[in-house]
């Protein structure tokens, strides 16, 4: 579907996906890209970044648990996580999760695994995780606040926020 999204698509909308995970999705993009005589910018490439931003470091850690525990039991999520190093990790949390026992898939859920999944920290962590995944090849990131407090207003409030400061904030290189 990617290579046909290349050939024939203005986009595609990539989601659950790593900085890791990102190039060969966007190779694949780009052969059909290539195999339609197309220009590259003629397609762009879009993902969605889940995001809790604010402060609060166990509350955007349990919220990244329960981010990615919502997907363990999405019959595609397997292969997606998989393909960022951690197939294993959430088929522990999916069988937990069959057999009842919610907190213990929330446990087997590691940091390592919510950072790569969630855009979180400071305002330089998040634009640093920004720009990776701009390195990796999207042209469009999509923040995508996800409250762990269940306040919507509040996480979009942050995000909006957020992103008017990135339009007027230096970059650490521009400030040094």
């Amino acid at each position: 579907m990617l290579h046909l999204a290349g050939e024939v698509a203005d986009g595609v909308l990539l989601n659950l996906t790593t900085p890791r995970s990102l190039p060969p999705a966007v190779r694949t993009v780009l052969d059909g890209v290539r195999a339609a005589g197309r220009r590259r910018s003629e397609v762009v490439v879009a993902c969605v970044l889940p995001c809790s931003l604010g402060d609060d470091e166990e509350l955007s850690r349990r919220t990244g648990q329960e981010l990615v525990v919502g997907y363990a039991l999405h019959p595609a999520a397997g292969r997606l996580f998989a393909a960022s190093g951690y197939g294993e990790e959430l088929a522990n949390a999916a069988q937990l999760l069959r057999d009842g026992d919610r907190p213990g898939a929330l446990a087997v859920i590691g940091d390592g695994m919510v950072d790569d999944f969630l855009l979180r920290g400071d305002a330089h962590q998040v634009r640093a995780r920004i720009e990776a995944y701009r390195a990796a090849g999207v042209d469009l990131p999509i923040l995508f606040p996800v409250p762990g407090d269940g306040d919507w207003d509040a996480a979009v409030g942050r995000t909006i926020d957020f992103i008017s400061g990135l339009r007027s904030a230096p970059t650490r290189e521009e400030s040094a």
